[in-house]
């Protein structure tokens, strides 16, 4: 049942998080389209469309996140994306966030214990509900 959780939670957030994977991806090495969809696709067990990467790609470019470049490869054109300096800000902050909401759940301050409810109980303390509220202001 792990295993079925497990591949669930990765693929939402896959999902959720598309750009983050993406500048993840492209700044271990530069990619172009066709394989960073190939990486993510492997990764994250997932599939993309083509409709679904490419104007992602377009916008972390005008984001100024990442940087494209046309390059020649056994006489085809392909655009090489490599991640920009505010890209790997844009990383950074990222990595730190998710390392305090990762806190915050670790902490028994950030949630009811378990033990004293079911599942279906279960509520995040106020600290977490005012840390999401603060998303997207």
């Amino acid at each position: 049942m792990a295993e079925v959780f497990k591949k669930e939670i990765v693929q939402r957030i896959c999902r959720c998080l598309l750009d983050v994977h993406v500048l993840i991806l492209i700044q271990r090495r530069p990619l172009w389209g066709y394989r960073l969809k190939q990486d993510l696709e492997t990764s994250f067990d997932v599939t993309l469309r083509h409709g679904t990467l490419y104007p992602l790609l377009n916008n972390l470019e005008l984001r100024g996140l990442v940087t494209s470049q046309t390059q020649k490869h056994k006489g085809r054109e392909r655009r090489v994306y490599r991640t920009t300096r505010k890209g790997m800000q844009y990383l950074g902050t990222y990595t730190n966030i998710v390392k305090e909401q990762i806190h915050l759940i670790e902490t028994a301050s950030a949630v009811e214990p378990l033990s004293n409810c079911t599942l279906t109980e279960w509520r995040p303390s106020k600290q977490v509900l005012n840390n999401c509220s603060q998303v997207g202001k």
